[in-house]
């Protein structure tokens, strides 16, 4: 769930002061809900949209056209897991 909630300035005196009001805000209600999910916790989550029921793991399917026209497919497992980092590494099965 995503909570949204807008402070404009002129409403609240001013850009600090509505600035001051969001933050009191987004401390409230950080307080009030549980914790976040850790980067793992939240890859482990299976999607209902997963149809190998491995959290990480899907089927990846595409076609593409060779210069003389004709129509190649493939497929092939991938799997994904979180680094820590921005990009995430990929380990491909064909």
């Amino acid at each position: 769930m995503v909570y949204v909630k807008n402070f404009p300035d002129e409403r609240w005196g001013g850009r600090k002061k509505a600035l001051v009001q969001a933050k009191q805000y987004r401390d409230s209600l950080l307080e009030s809900l549980p914790p976040p999910l850790s980067r793992r916790e939240f890859c482990d989550v299976l999607r209902s949209n997963n149809r190998s029921e491995i959290t990480g793991v899907y089927r990846y399917a595409k076609s593409y056209q060779l210069q003389n026209g004709t129509i190649k497919k493939t497929s092939y497992w991938e799997a994904s897991g979180p680094s820590g980092k921005a990009n995430r590494p990929t380990r491909r099965s064909k």
